[in-house]
């Protein structure tokens, strides 16, 4: 019995020491232009201090998603009348803001190629946004898009 604890003591240390090292761990910054990321990922990624910049912002990004209602000709015409339109994640309905910022006609053309099942992948801007309630504020991300070569 006794065996067991002085046995016991050593592994738990090494666990508590293991587990503090580990969440105390820098991550690397997640490289935005590098890979296509689902756009839930980018939602938890591309958040922050109001007060600070972060290194996301302004930044070239790859997404991946479904375009909302991409079947729908009365939804992609208010999409159009508003030069956005917004990219889902369909593994847990996140949805991100696109904001086009010119070739628009282009970029809309490219879109109604699309159907609802079409995985879309585009590169953009990581634009902040912020949004205040009372004290709290909140940043977060949308993506401004330039051009529809810039949609695959």
């Amino acid at each position: 019995m006794k065996t067991n604890k002085i046995i016991i003591f050593p592994v738990l240390i090494s666990i508590f020491l293991i587990a503090t090292y580990s969440c105390k761990k820098e991550q690397a910054p997640l490289e935005l232009a590098r890979d296509y990321i689902f756009v839930a990922d980018i939602q938890q990624y591309c958040q922050g201090n109001c007060e600070e910049t972060s290194d996301w912002e302004m930044q070239t990004i790859l997404a991946k998603g479904h375009v909302t209602g991409i079947e729908n000709d009365s939804l992609m015409q208010d999409y159009f009348d508003n030069s956005l339109f917004y990219l889902k994640d369909i593994r847990n309905g996140i949805f991100l803001e696109i904001r086009i910022k010119s070739d628009k006609a282009g970029i809309f053309s490219k879109l109604k190629a699309f159907k609802k099942t079409d995985m879309v992948f585009l590169k953009g801007k990581a634009e902040a946004i912020t949004a205040t309630s009372g004290e709290d504020c909140t940043k977060g991300v949308v993506i401004d898009l330039f051009s529809a070569n810039d949609i695959n």
